[in-house]
């Protein structure tokens, strides 16, 4: 009888983090030895060269899971576990596409068998492998974050302007003085193009030596060059397939006054500001074009793009609708007529929500909103304390732990777990007080004060002048949807209760409606009939 040959591929990896690419070729010797020991037949190696074990999208890892399908092989041999995957989750989930196809992952120093025993051992190696990767994260970050505080250089090109040297930020003179004109031309009313303009021609370049480009804002509202060292401020969007800016929260940002030399004084810059502010209210929410109340309020329910008026002809007609300017979605655009619209946004106001005969359900409104922003913040307080309390018990378990083995080895290994354990259960303390100063600092409603501001918004919405009208608009609406078949207008509660808290509801209205009832029937607002979401 032939035996038949056992047929395998061998995987390895490395990260970037404190290893090398000779780490590979060690795995590889590790694993060919395994396979000529054991007479197993090597088909492929695949390899992934500084790609993190916890980044289940490594291109040689993927290939290794789509050709499992052909049926060519029955092995895929690591060097260990933690070369396979550092992610529980996704060890699990690519060992289970390789067993549909016949295939097992076998480690050449963790020899895991088959029995709940192996696997439970074979679980305890990933959740190790994926706890040291967290922890080597987190150790990374924490020495980014002390760097920073320092005012080093945490990596990365230098910003236009600065060099590194010895890991601290210096002006570099030519850069520095293009930017120190920039910001004086601005200043002193050029546009952008003029500005760049009389750079370019000045002989002034980018570092690359291409002429400077026109899109400069990011440039002129970068505080670092008024000497503010500023870290950790952009994050990438979980959902976001490319990498794109999301802002992280101000208490996750590290700014340092005077961290790094200043190119630019600092009156000069808030001048700057001021003039780029005033310029803001040309574009978005502040645009002034008669035609268009609604500027900058407007997105789409379809695709989240912003919608923005524009002039269609209609057998010679003239007309003027609002319009998703998505690329998304080319066909089945939904449109709506700008008189329409900003009659329906209007009225909403000034026959509902500013009504002085509706006080009392405005207010009531709000009272909801803030109460269960206090429920929430409550309800969080208590997870929080239970968590504490757990932490608590955990560190008194440790410290048992930690005195009937003094002096042993496994005494090291848990103090040095304990101190992971203490700063979580510190970092938890603050939490649980800022959560009680923020629950503490939820404001009161004046009604008095409320039925002032309605009085002062409606008198405005029902003039005549269009620039009071729409920055009132501006003030009291968040946003205005319009999706397939309604459209919903988020109203900002807290600009008629005159508070800083943030407090909205939605009102949301048939698409039909707000085309054809309330403009061609005349139809009242009734605020009783408003479908309102808090």
């Amino acid at each position: 009888m032939e035996i038949q040959t056992i047929r395998a591929v061998l995987y390895a990896r490395y990260s970037s983090d404190k290893q090398q690419e000779s780490s590979i070729a060690v795995q590889l010797a590790e694993c060919r030895k395994f396979c000529k020991a054991n007479h197993i037949a090597i088909v492929r190696e695949y390899k992934d060269e500084a790609r993190t074990g916890t980044d289940g999208n490594r291109e040689e890892f993927q290939q290794m899971l789509q050709d499992a399908c052909l049926g060519e092989f029955d092995l895929v041999i690591v060097h260990r576990w933690d070369r396979f995957a550092r992610n529980v989750e996704l060890a699990l989930s690519a060992q289970k596409q390789l067993d549909k196809f016949g295939v097992k992952v076998i480690s050449t120093v963790e020899n895991f068998d088959d029995t709940p025993e192996g696997d439970f051992f074979k679980l305890m190696s990933l959740g190790m492998a994926a706890l040291y990767s967290k922890r080597l994260s987190r150790e990374a970050f924490n020495g980014q974050i002390e760097n920073a505080q320092k005012g080093k250089a945490h990596g990365g090109v230098a910003l236009y302007g600065y060099e590194v040297a010895q890991k601290k930020y210096r002006i570099v003179p030519t850069e520095a003085e293009a930017i120190r004109k920039m910001f004086q031309m601005v200043a002193d009313g050029y546009s952008y193009k003029e500005t760049i303009d009389c750079l370019n021609e000045q002989g002034y370049r980018r570092r690359d030596g291409r002429k400077l480009s026109y899109s400069i804002t990011d440039t002129l509202r970068n505080r670092q060059y008024v000497g503010e060292y500023v870290f950790n401020q952009y994050k990438r969007s979980p959902e976001a397939k490319k990498w794109r800016r999301q802002k992280k929260t101000e208490s996750e940002i590290v700014r340092i006054q005077g961290g790094m030399p200043a190119i630019v004084d600092e009156e000069t810059f808030e001048r700057v500001q001021r003039l780029l502010d005033k310029r803001m209210q040309k574009n978005g929410r502040g645009r002034k074009k008669g035609k268009y109340l609604l500027s900058g309020l407007l997105t789409c329910g379809v695709c989240g793009a912003a919608v923005s008026g524009g002039k269609y002809s209609v057998r010679g007609k003239p007309l003027f609708s609002y319009i998703c300017g998505g690329k998304s979605h080319r066909t089945d655009k939904k449109s709506i007529n700008v008189v329409y619209l900003d009659k329906y946004v209007v009225n909403l106001f000034t026959q509902a929500f500013l009504l002085l005969r509706n006080t009392d359900k405005i207010v009531e409104l709000m009272r909801l909103g803030l109460a269960r922003m206090q429920d929430e913040k409550i309800k969080r307080l208590k997870e929080l304390k239970k968590e504490l309390e757990e932490k608590r018990s955990l560190l008194a378990s440790l410290d048992e732990i930690i005195k009937a083995n003094k002096g042993k080895a496994l005494a090291t290994v848990i103090e040095n777990n304990r101190k992971d354990e203490q700063a979580e259960f510190e970092r938890l303390i603050e939490q649980i007080e800022k959560l009680k100063i923020e629950k503490n600092a939820i404001p009161r409603l004046n009604r008095e004060q409320i039925r002032k501001k309605m009085q002062e918004y409606k008198a405005d919405l029902d003039g005549i002048d269009f620039y009071k009208r729409q920055e009132i608009l501006q003030t009291l609406v968040e946003n205005v949807k319009i999706g397939t078949d309604t459209v919903e207008t988020t109203v900002n509660l807290n600009a008629l209760a005159g508070i800083e808290t943030p407090l909205s509801c939605t009102v949301s209205e048939s698409l039909q409606n707000v085309r054809h009832v309330y403009t061609l029937r005349g139809m009242d607002f009734s605020f009783d009939g408003l479908n309102i979401k808090v």
